[in-house]
């Protein structure tokens, strides 16, 4: 009996000395919690702060990174193919970005003035497709032309400049009127200037027939004067006209020497330049002259790709009656705004041999190549001076001779 209510009074006292403890720990949990992420879930790393959005969270805004980071992926990179040159449209003018990598900001804006001292204005970037787009009006294409820059708001609200800046802005220049402003801009790649003389002096020569003759037999001096009047119309681009002197007093040689005057023409030209879309050109060419035959009619068209005032590529050919004909391409590459570098290759049998048809190939001379390249130079004043170095040979030729060109013209 004794036994029993000593133990009774032994578990009494550790039951009361045991709840003071209990409610001692209780009370501190109010003020100290174990660490734990914002789901409520004991975590041993959570003292070094949450790095999860827990589900019991508060949902963050659409669009918007919840947390404490709540700040662009490092990844997000906006791609912008920029603007330069625009017309009047009244469809406006789309603006297009990209982003690469995920952004969660609130929104892009596209910021734009016209002129330099209008106030900006905005419109919001939306979804079309896999792009971004936003509109300028088209109240807004005028001349000479307006400026703009890209921002995005992040998801704190403040902005950031993702393409040009309201101090650096990218310019947009905008023709005036359609055919006005196509005028204009043409006029200007050619330095202002709508007239060009020019004169070049051509020395043809293919070479010798037989090791043992001279050093050169075949060959023919060519001048060539011309003025050109750019009228830089939507059909018609430019017209000229000209006169073009080929052998015969000017310096020929032949095979065999003719027994009643020299080969050779001299011709008044005109040719006539049409350009569609600055792509594509045709120029067709006509000729009237006199030679030792008698009347010389004579004409050809020459195909154009890319603009003249620019890099391009010809194919042409041409003919006269006692001249023969002439195939030839050349490629213009504009080196820089005062070089222009010629590329030429030129098929022909000018002039016609003075044989009788019988002992010739149905009356004139075997064909002759001409490749040859050739520099332009613009200096100030509106001169452009010019030259080209070749060689040619002639169809059945033991071997062929250099050719070469001087030219000079001027613009104003």
């Amino acid at each position: 009996m004794r036994i029993v209510t000593i133990g009774m009074a032994m578990a009494l006292t550790v039951g009361l000395a045991a709840t003071p403890v209990g409610a001692r720990e209780r009370a501190g949990a109010a003020v100290q919690p174990p660490a734990a992420t914002l789901s409520g879930e004991p975590d041993d790393e959570a003292a070094d702060g949450p790095d999860v959005v827990g589900q019991d969270a508060a949902p963050a805004p659409a669009g918007v990174v919840a947390g404490p980071s709540a700040v662009p992926p490092a990844g997000a990179i906006l791609f912008h193919w920029p603007v330069s040159e625009a017309r009047p449209d009244r469809r406006g003018l789309t603006v297009s970005a990209r982003w690469q990598g995920e952004w969660h900001g609130r929104e892009l804006r596209l910021n734009w003035r016209v002129g330099d001292a209008a106030p900006w204005k905005s419109a919001v970037f939306v979804a079309r497709r896999d792009m971004l787009e936003a509109k300028i009006p088209a109240g807004d294409l005028t001349a000479p032309g307006l400026s703009y820059w890209i921002e995005s708001v992040e998801a704190d609200g403040s902005t950031r400049a993702r393409f040009g800046s309201a101090d650096r802005p990218q310019v947009i220049r905008v023709s005036g009127d359609t055919r006005e402003g196509r005028q204009r801009d043409r006029l200007a790649e050619h330095g202002g200037h709508r007239n060009r003389f020019e004169a070049t002096f051509r020395h043809v020569d293919f070479g010798r027939r037989l090791p043992t003759d001279p050093r050169s037999v075949d060959g023919f001096n060519q001048l060539e004067i011309g003025y050109t009047f750019r009228a830089l119309m939507a059909g018609l681009y430019q017209a000229q006209a000209g006169f073009l002197l080929v052998g015969d007093r000017l310096g020929v040689k032949t095979q065999d020497p003719p027994a009643t005057g020299r080969p050779g023409a001299y011709l008044a030209f005109i040719k006539l330049y049409w350009e569609f879309g600055d792509v594509f050109g045709v120029e067709p060419l006509l000729m009237l002259g006199a030679s030792r035959v008698g009347l010389e009619p004579g004409g050809g068209i020459t195909f154009r790709f890319g603009p003249v005032r620019s890099t391009h590529f010809d194919i042409g050919i041409k003919g006269a009656k006692s001249l023969g004909w002439s195939f030839v391409t050349e490629l213009d590459l504009k080196a820089a705004s005062f070089v222009k570098i010629m590329v030429r290759n030129e098929l022909t049998n000018w002039p016609t041999d003075t044989k009788p048809e019988a002992e010739t190939e149905g009356g004139a001379s075997p064909y002759g190549i001409l490749p040859s390249l050739g520099l332009a130079f613009m200096i100030p004043g509106g001169v452009e001076l010019s030259g080209s170095m070749g060689y040619g040979i002639r169809k059945g030729y033991d071997r062929g001779w250099l050719n070469w060109s001087v030219g000079a013209a001027v613009e104003f």
